[in-house]
């Protein structure tokens, strides 16, 4: 009997390493994915900073006070915008996943993700009909006073048609570009998400 203690005594912790092993061996693929994912965040941090300039020039540049109101809330827009996804960004290049937590991590990382996707997609549905009534209003006043155009029926007409095609066509494009660059990845978290899940 002594001997079969001892035996179950040196088997429990062999046990319990070989199952850290393979949970740690689990939770190696889910960080190589979540690492992508953080890469794409970072890609969207960089294109914020890249368009920001666009509109600052369009601050100094026309001296019309519509022009000027509509670049400066799409520059605010990306300012805020900029804050959040840096904020988000450094949020999610922190998470490692651990033996003892991996589902409740993992679960929370990709709310996060999908969280700030969703509100990216939202504040463009605000920000679309803005942004092309700047552009609409920029290139009339390369052509014209802008003073005398406005005072035109049918400009205000092919605008709010620009305005209606260019937001829902905006909104889609920004759907589908983020599906295209974290979907996949997303996805194979919460695949991981759903073997754990069958697991216990």
């Amino acid at each position: 009997m002594k001997i079969e203690e001892a035996w179950k005594n040196m088997e429990a912790p062999a046990k319990d390493f070989q199952e850290k092993e393979l949970k740690m061996s689990m939770n190696h693929q889910p960080n190589d994915l979540m690492k992508k994912l953080n890469k794409q965040l970072g890609w969207k941090v960089f294109f914020i900073v890249f368009f920001m300039p666009l509109y600052t020039v369009g601050l100094k540049y026309f001296d019309e006070l519509l022009i000027k109101a509509l670049n400066g809330l799409i520059l605010l827009v990306h300012i805020l915008g900029l804050w959040f996804f840096v904020k988000r960004w450094k949020e999610s290049k922190s998470v490692r996943l651990d033996v003892e937590n991996s589902k409740e991590t993992l679960l929370h990382y990709v709310q996060r993700v999908e969280g700030a996707l969703r509100m990216e997609e939202r504040v463009g549905l605000f920000l679309y009909p803005f942004a092309a009534a700047a552009g609409f209003f920029i290139g009339i006043v390369m052509n014209e006073p802008l003073e005398d155009t406005l005072q035109d029926q049918g400009i205000w007409i092919a605008l709010t048609i620009a305005i209606v095609i260019i937001t829902p066509s905006g909104w889609w494009a920004a759907k589908k570009m983020n599906n295209y660059s974290f979907g996949r990845y997303i996805q194979q978290l919460k695949d991981r998400l759903a073997d754990w899940e069958e697991e216990g």
